[in-house]
């Protein structure tokens, strides 16, 4: 990777970061493998991994690093691809339902569906 794509990788971090107010988690920082961090240190209640990359896309390795860094919390991918001003994020869908009841924005779902994998 180029020294130019590393530091628009590390300020995608920071500005993801300071949306979830927190900052890029530096490298050799305790406190686990988030991409994101509150300003103190320590864990978000959300797991982050920022991913600056020339094209939008997902990879199953990204979610199972998601995942595997998360620790049982939530857990997000967040994205933005060269040349484009939004940020778009991948998410457990049972999470996001959770949160749009959470929020008053949905009723509770009707029913439990189970998903094959």
């Amino acid at each position: 990777m180029a020294a130019k794509d590393r530091a628009r990788g590390k300020a995608f971090e920071l500005h993801v970061g300071r949306l979830f107010g927190g900052r890029r988690r530096t490298n050799g920082e305790r406190g686990g493998f988030d991409d994101c961090v509150p300003i103190d240190g320590g864990l978000l209640p959300v797991s982050i991994e920022a991913k600056a990359y020339e094209r939008l896309q997902l990879r199953q390795e990204w979610v199972d690093q998601a995942v595997r860094n998360s620790g049982g919390r939530p857990w997000v991918i967040a994205q933005r691809p060269k040349g484009s001003h939004r940020i778009y994020a991948t998410v457990d869908l049972k999470w996001l339902v959770e949160l749009c009841v959470t929020a008053g924005l949905i009723t509770k779902p009707i029913e439990e569906v189970e998903v094959a994998d």
